[in-house]
């Protein structure tokens, strides 16, 4: 902007501010001999608007010693009640009072993603400040010469830089040729680099809820009235599971040590759950043997935080709902699905050709096996039909 135009600019707003003042009849106006110009005194009030920033509560878990926090945990164990739905609230309560004397809430700002590319070395570096040298010389000066060598730099900068992203997705796609999820976040973050996340937001939430519950609601009513299927009384099987069988100490421990996530439902995140598994590893084996014995799953635990995941912004069809259930809850579950898989495997009850649920089976042993049947049956001189069925969206069609 030239100097004339800010002058105008500035002259123009403050004869709106004089404006302002003088319908308020709030200035005083004195003459000052030695000069043509008169002085204008006059109060103007004006709100400070101060920038919002976006904070969060945390606790600075990372900075809590393991001894301390396994000294506090140790000197502060309540007394648990025998039903587990008031001894999982003991649990949280305890654990989140030692919290609150380690690592009390606070509200910090919300982090931004600062994390440099991957393709971003250190040659870039040293050729972005050779540009931004090149630069303040040119607007120093204004020569042509400057300028001449700015062009070139910043020309030679912009193919290091396609070049360096090449090479560094080129390297990186062929060291992960057998890893899937590698080599689908590379396509992704190529094919979309600057994906708009949605802000959450009470609606979305709502919307959301809405929406997932009319998928069910509305896939039960599409059945109609339906006349009831004529049922007989099941055989009683030769083997039956009866009752669960109760674990000890270290079997909680080392089910503990498995789990790599949790929910924000928790007291604490599920590396301190870890981090002091001697002592939390005793009342949850209490927990989950009480739990067996009386058939009773705690409430507390049965809530879970739903995520959904984001295919396409455009439409709510395209979020897919994750539920994040508690530690504790995850550890019952782990334990009766150890339990109950053992139990079926050990007594041939699995179909063979099963391969979903199932450890050292996957999509690719299913394919394997269904194409090595058809090659078995055209090899013989025998004729194939293959008939594939996909639910659409099946885990949101369960009625949870």
């Amino acid at each position: 902007m030239s100097r004339l135009s800010l002058s105008l600019v500035c002259g123009l707003a403050f004869s709106n501010l004089l404006d302002f003042i003088s319908e308020r009849h709030a200035y005083v106006i004195s003459v000052i001999h030695w000069t043509d110009h008169r002085c204008v005194h006059f109060t103007f009030r004006c709100e400070t608007r101060h920038l919002r920033t976006q904070s969060i509560p945390r606790r600075h878990w990372n900075k809590i010693p393991a001894e301390q926090l396994l000294s506090t945990l140790s000197d502060n164990q309540p007394t648990f009640s025998t039903d587990p739905n008031d001894a999982a609230l003991s649990l949280t309560h305890w654990i989140t009072n030692c919290a609150d004397n380690l690592a009390p809430l606070r509200r910090l700002p919300r982090q931004t993603n600062t994390k440099k590319p991957l393709w971003f070395s250190d040659t870039l570096k040293e050729s972005k400040k050779t540009c931004c040298t090149l630069e303040k010389a040119w607007r120093k000066d204004h020569t042509a010469d400057n300028m001449s060598a700015l062009k070139d730099a910043s020309h030679a900068h912009h193919q290091l830089i396609r070049a360096t992203k090449r090479n560094s997705f080129t390297d990186r796609l062929d060291k992960n040729t057998h890893n899937s999820k590698e080599l689908f976040n590379i396509v992704k973050e190529l094919s979309n680099p600057n994906a708009n996340a949605i802000t959450p937001s009470q609606d979305l939430c709502n919307s959301l809820a809405t929406f997932f519950h009319r998928k069910i609601t509305d896939l039960h009513d599409s059945f109609g009235h339906q006349t009831q299927p004529t049922t007989t009384e099941p055989t009683t099987p030769a083997i039956t599971l009866n009752a669960w069988t109760h674990i000890s100490t270290e079997e909680t421990k080392a089910t503990m040590n498995s789990i790599h996530s949790g929910a924000p439902s928790d007291p604490c995140p599920h590396f301190i759950f870890n981090k002091a598994d001697n002592i939390i590893a005793l009342h949850l084996q209490t927990f989950i043997n009480s739990s067996f014995a009386s058939a009773t799953f705690p409430e507390s635990w049965k809530h879970a935080e739903v995520n959904a995941l984001l295919k396409k912004p455009s439409d709510l069809k395209n979020f897919h709902p994750i539920s994040l259930l508690p530690f504790p809850a995850k550890v019952i579950e782990k334990t009766v699905n150890k339990q109950l898989t053992n139990f079926l495997e050990d007594n041939n009850l699995l179909d063979p050709s099963q391969s979903g649920f199932r450890a050292n089976h996957s999509t690719e042993t299913a394919l394997i096996s269904v194409t090595d049947d058809i090659r078995t049956l055209m090899d013989n001189g025998e004729t194939v039909a293959l008939i594939l069925l996909d639910l659409s969206a099946a885990f949101d069609t369960v009625c949870h």
